[in-house]
């Protein structure tokens, strides 16, 4: 939690109306420290319904404000690795997160193989939001994309890399046979 001006206690953030207005002001005021100090409390737990709770949150957030700078914010923390897989509810914001981390990884300053990793994951992530948000090729595209990637990585480090591309793969010939296209996806 964080402690007041006044030495007060606050619990980390629940999913409350007051709550979100709290955080949703510190993003319009563009304070990052104390918002990051906040996302923070809400997702150090490792409880998987805490940190659910917290990306409801997150997610009513983005349906009031879909074109905010926040979501950059958002999508250049660590975040966006730890959104939930199996969440309905959360289907849309995930994607739409992934999506806002994939237009400002390239201008994030990592190592140039860290970057490509990251990449490659975030597309990934995508490609399987995206289908099961029932938006098949772009999920293919997405998922294309991440092959490429991966294949470049292992050309570098194959033992490091050779699980994503074999995920990546993996994926490309799910959507295939999804969209009925069954003799790409044994090629695959």
């Amino acid at each position: 939690g964080l402690a007041g001006s006044a030495g007060y206690f606050l619990p980390a953030l629940k999913p409350d109306r007051l709550g979100e207005r709290v955080l949703e002001n510190m993003f319009v005021a563009k304070d990052w420290t104390a918002a990051n100090k906040i996302l923070s409390a809400v997702f150090k737990e490792a409880n998987d319904d805490f940190s659910c709770a917290g990306f409801l949150v997150l997610d009513r957030m983005s349906k009031r404000d879909p074109k905010g700078k926040w979501l950059f914010f958002l999508a250049a923390s660590p975040l966006v690795f730890s959104l939930p897989e199996h969440s309905v509810s959360l289907m849309e914001f995930s994607a739409l997160l992934t999506e806002k981390a994939l237009q400002i990884q390239p201008f994030l300053k990592e190592d140039k193989i860290i970057a490509k990793s990251h990449r490659g994951t975030l597309l990934n992530d995508l490609s399987v939001r995206l289908y099961n948000l029932g938006r098949r090729e772009d999920a293919l595209q997405a998922a294309k994309a991440a092959v490429e990637i991966n294949r470049g990585l292992v050309a570098v480090q194959p033992d490091a890399f050779r699980p994503d591309l074999a995920t990546s793969l993996n994926n490309i010939a799910k959507f295939f046979s999804g969209l009925g296209r069954r003799e790409e996806a044994w090629k695959v």
